[in-house]
């Protein structure tokens, strides 16, 4: 449902529902002159990492029937630049902005400390980048998880959204351990690892050889496991992957999504939230 006034998302008051996705809406400025950001509910920002990261070596992103698969590597001018010269930026947006941040459990304790002074809203753990090699990037296990999340939580008191695997077999284990180590709210889920190839050239078509799959593609299994979280965890849950017009936004709130996600969208249809807001009102009215 949609309040007229905001609402509370787990403890971020939103104007509505709509949140620009991280990675998709970078720090805010590509997409300000295509997208009226006063309508939407929050943003956001791309992933950062304590230290500058080049990321993937090209090609990055490749198409895919509906979809799109991305292996960006987690390119980002680090935690200083980023409080340095994109802060000042975003406090003067006119919505809630939230940093993402990756690591291992020590850098993101100790980047949430230095974000939760620079005022924004809250923090979404990216845990589950599928395109970055190695365990401090991607905690996979539920264990594991509940070990990074904790040492965050134990290191601030801003809001934590926890951005979880696409796992499709263990989603309900995940949720638990995260809602255990004390995140205030889920993003489900990221993008799913996938490859492509090209067939005259026999081998893989994305520099970075595999990559995340993300766009209408995947709404069906987002569906899903917004649905089997939904089961057994009352914490907001933001409903992300494949969202692309009203119905499809409407379809997350039916699985059990609180907020919605707008991601790859935005790259081929950027005013996709004008349609998506009246659906979401003439829901909140049935």
């Amino acid at each position: 449902m949609i309040p007229k006034t905001g609402f509370n998302f787990a403890g971020i008051k939103l104007r509505n529902p709509l949140i620009l996705l991280s990675g998709t809406a970078g720090y805010g400025k590509e997409l300000n002159e295509m997208i009226d950001l006063s309508r939407l509910g929050g943003l956001i920002c791309k992933t950062i990492t304590l230290l500058p990261r080049e990321g993937n070596p090209p090609p990055r992103t490749a198409e895919t029937p509906s979809g799109l698969i991305n292996s960006i590597g987690l390119e980002n001018p680090g935690l200083k630049a980023f409080i340095k010269e994109v802060i000042p930026y975003l406090k003067n947006l006119s919505l809630p902005v939230m940093a993402s941040i990756a690591g291992d459990k020590k850098e993101l304790a100790l980047m949430a400390k230095k974000l939760e002074e620079t005022g924004l809203s809250g923090l979404e753990l990216n845990l589950s980048c599928p395109n970055v090699s190695g365990s401090a990037f991607n905690p996979v296990s539920p264990a594991d998880l509940h070990k990074t999340i904790k040492a965050v939580r134990q290191s601030v008191k801003m809001p934590i959204l926890a951005k979880l695997p696409p796992d499709l077999f263990r989603i309900e284990n995940l949720v638990t351990a995260a809602e255990d180590a004390g995140s205030n709210g889920l993003t489900i889920a990221n993008t799913f690892p996938a490859v492509i190839f090209d067939v005259q050239k026999r081998k893989p078509v994305l520099g970075g050889v595999t990559g995340g799959l993300s766009g209408p593609a995947i709404l069906p299994l987002s569906l899903y496991l917004v649905f089997k979280a939904r089961q057994v965890t009352n914490l907001p849950i933001l409903g992300s992957g494949g969202v692309f017009d009203g119905p499809s936004a409407v379809s997350m709130l039916l699985a059990g999504a609180n907020a919605v996600g707008l991601g790859t969208v935005n790259f081929f249809r950027p005013d996709a939230y004008r349609e998506i807001l009246i659906a979401l009102e003439k829901y909140n009215t049935l």
